[in-house]
């Protein structure tokens, strides 16, 4: 039998090759954009305090419509300097490290992982990946319950629209998600289920949603 011939080579020098593509996705992963200011302009996303806001007033208004809240958070724990409930990565490793958490991206090309929250963290910490993984846990409220007590609902969604459904037919209501920076999860999302949504962002990346 023959064998087929042999393909040709060519001998590039490596400063004759270059490459869009992966230039783009090299500085996605390495570019630091932690000293980037956005232009100031109107956003046409209306800035409500909640300070003024009523549950009336709230829905009469913004019902439908994306809305960011002020003056929200400044009272819970989560997110009091030097309170012992402060959500940082380092005090959620310290309080929890070896709780298992579901680990995802935003590619949807293989299925969320489970890994301790500790390991999580060192991942996190060393990673330069262009779309990294991130915590995305709907099962908080029940392997990490101390969290619920480190934040408040606001008053506008006090109403629990859910709680008309039996328990073992209730949706999944509330994410903690974690993330390095790239990361990308929840967005301007909106509720699938046609109730109420909102997200809370904190600080390193963190973030809570509900």
């Amino acid at each position: 039998m023959s064998r087929p011939p042999a393909r040709p080579s060519i001998a590039l020098p490596t400063n004759a090759f270059t490459s869009d593509f992966l230039y783009r996705r090299y500085c996605r992963c390495h570019m630091d954009i932690s000293s980037f200011t956005p232009p100031s302009v109107d956003t046409r996303i209306p800035r409500v305090s909640m300070t003024t806001l009523t549950p009336t007033l709230f829905f009469g208004q913004y019902a439908r419509r994306p809305v960011i809240l002020t003056d929200a958070i400044s009272s819970w724990p989560s997110f009091t300097p030097g309170s012992p409930q402060q959500w940082t990565i380092e005090s959620l490793v310290a309080r929890f490290g070896d709780v298992v958490c579901r680990v995802t991206h935003n590619l949807d090309v293989q299925p969320p992982i489970r890994m301790p929250l500790a390991d999580f963290a060192a991942y996190a910490a060393a990673q330069h990946d262009e779309t990294p993984l991130y915590v995305f846990d709907q099962h908080f409220g029940t392997t990490m319950p101390p969290l619920l007590d480190d934040y408040a609902i606001p008053s506008v969604f006090n109403e629990d629209l859910l709680a008309v459904l039996p328990p073992e037919v209730r949706p999944d209501f509330r994410w903690l998600v974690v993330g390095p920076a790239r990361y990308e999860s929840c967005g301007a999302g909106n509720d699938r289920d046609e109730t109420e949504v909102y997200h809370v962002l904190g600080v390193t990346g963190l973030v809570s949603c509900q």
